[in-house]
């Protein structure tokens, strides 16, 4: 009977230490996962901030492409008033 005892024991012991690894690799794979999650959460921001930048760039883009376009005519209208303008004006 003491030998049947000894066995459970051992075994009981051995479950045991089983059970508190378990929990140790639970507890890592728990705070990895925050992390994990925690580093989504960062690069969902990073994210969100440039697709911020690329709407304003495109703006500014936008912008420019209009300004150049004014620029052009204002060049084409002074062009054509120099040319009727009977004043020597340099260029």
């Amino acid at each position: 009977m003491q030998k049947y005892t000894e066995g459970i024991q051992r075994r009981t012991d051995r479950l045991t230490n089983e059970v508190g690894l378990k929990e140790e690799e639970g507890a890592a794979l728990e705070t990895r996962c925050k992390d994990q999650i925690e580093d989504v959460q960062r690069k969902q921001a990073e994210i969100e901030k440039l697709q911020e930048q690329a709407k304003l760039i495109n703006a500014i883009v936008e912008v420019l492409g209009e300004n150049s376009v004014l620029m052009k005519s204002g060049a084409d209208i002074i062009r054509r008033i120099d040319k009727r303008c009977p004043c020597p004006h340099p260029g």
